[in-house]
């Protein structure tokens, strides 16, 4: 028993050697991939700056008399970064408005009245005008919605402030109408300069519940370890017919040689791994833990085990196109390029299911918050399931 145990015991030492060997082509392999990313994101950044996908929208403002009161409230709408963020405002003449209107050089017009000031303090509902373009392109729909949005907001408050004053007619107020209005009217005020607290407590994402940098930093960990695997081609493959029956003759057969190797690789994968959680940890991308530490062993497992059932089942020398070629297919399946939500239900369904979605929710869920095992799990599963083959596999009548 301690003679087998000291076989395999060097027989995974010369694993390990056979394993840094391979670091430095690996390396290599990251330069030029990080050289060629590089230039093409340098291309799309020239290429998004010099052609603006939504221009700001033009509106134009008529202010009676120039009214100091009436700039001053038209000055707090455009100084509003929802507002001022997608719209470029102009102070004309009614005449040049109108003018600038129908030639199509504005997409909407603001007529603000002359005593909108004092109708206010007064406590009159006076309207605003809002002509808007009849052009039906995509700014000035966009500028539609934003004032249909904003009239809502105004019914919220004015129905509220109603449906308080009919409630007095019923039931006694314990403060005076015009305090419990005018409390209403702040509260209804705030919520619409801080529309943010809105979306507070739920979050509406492509992502889920990471962010762009994190969801794309679970990709990078992915295709890290896939990138391994293209340089560790001669750790799974280059092994002759005579080393495989040496090897059965002092006792290690198929399934030490499967999970010896399948161990040393996750091994390696979970080194590189441990590197660019902490350097992602460093800046705050990820919050730092040590069970996470630990657990980022279950997808370099789970990788390690599908890379050597890839070279199992591949023809000597086909391994390595047979692998890139997966990577690239449930790379764009699962959510690498765009997330899954852009994509057609079909392909969404299948890009979850994917080896390739399944370590990323893993990667994601393990450095994030943690909300689920569940996907810790299934790539613990997917690990055992490459495994088996590997392990009951004839490697040897291959080479």
């Amino acid at each position: 028993m301690n003679n087998n145990f000291h076989k395999i015991k060097q027989y995974n030492q010369m694993l390990w050697k056979k394993g840094i060997k391979c670091i430095p082509f690996f390396l290599l392999i990251i330069a030029v991939t990080g050289m060629v990313i590089g230039i093409f994101a340098a291309g799309f950044r020239i290429l998004l700056k010099n052609d603006q996908t939504l221009a700001a929208i033009p509106v134009g403002i008529v202010i009676p008399d120039e009214d100091e009161k009436v700039t001053m409230i038209s000055g707090l709408i455009e100084g509003m970064d929802s507002v001022g963020s997608i719209c470029s405002f102009e102070y004309l003449t009614e005449e040049e408005a109108k003018r600038a209107l129908t030639k199509g050089d504005l997409s909407a017009v603001i007529f603000f009245n002359e005593d909108m000031y004092n109708d206010i303090t007064r406590g009159y509902n006076t309207p605003v005008l809002v002509q808007i373009s009849s052009q039906r392109d995509f700014r000035t729909e966009l500028f539609r919605d934003l004032v249909e949005s904003g009239v809502k907001m105004l019914q919220i408050g004015e129905s509220t402030s109603y449906a308080i004053y009919d409630v007095k007619k019923e039931f006694p107020l314990a403060r005076k109408l015009s305090k419990v209005q005018y409390a209403i009217s702040m509260d209804m005020l705030e919520l619409c300069l801080k529309r943010n607290n809105l979306w507070d407590e739920q979050l509406l994402s492509s992502y889920g519940s990471d962010n762009l940098t994190r969801y794309y930093t679970g990709i990078g960990g992915v295709m890290l370890m896939l990138l391994l695997s293209v340089a560790f081609e001669s750790f799974f493959t280059h092994s002759h017919r005579t080393f495989e029956r040496a090897l059965r003759r002092i006792g290690i057969g198929s399934i030490t040689v499967a999970v010896s190797k399948t161990l040393v690789f996750a091994g390696i994968l979970w080194f590189f791994s441990l590197i660019l959680y902490v350097g992602c940890a460093l800046v705050d991308i990820y919050d730092f833990s040590f069970i996470s530490l630990i657990l980022l062993f279950v997808p370099a497992f789970s990788v390690g085990s599908f890379v050597n059932f890839v070279f199992g089942i591949s023809d000597e020398g086909s391994g390595i196109f047979t692998l890139i070629a997966l990577s690239v297919v449930m790379l764009l399946i699962s959510g690498g390029i765009f997330p899954t939500a852009y994509l057609p239900g079909v392909l969404r369904t299948l890009g979850q299911v994917l080896p390739f979605g399944i370590w990323h929710r893993c990667i994601l869920d393990i450095c994030g918050d943690f909300e689920s095992v569940l996907y810790v799990f299934a790539s613990l599963f997917l690990g055992i399931l490459f495994l088996i083959p590997a392990c009951f596999g004839d490697r040897c009548d291959k080479n």
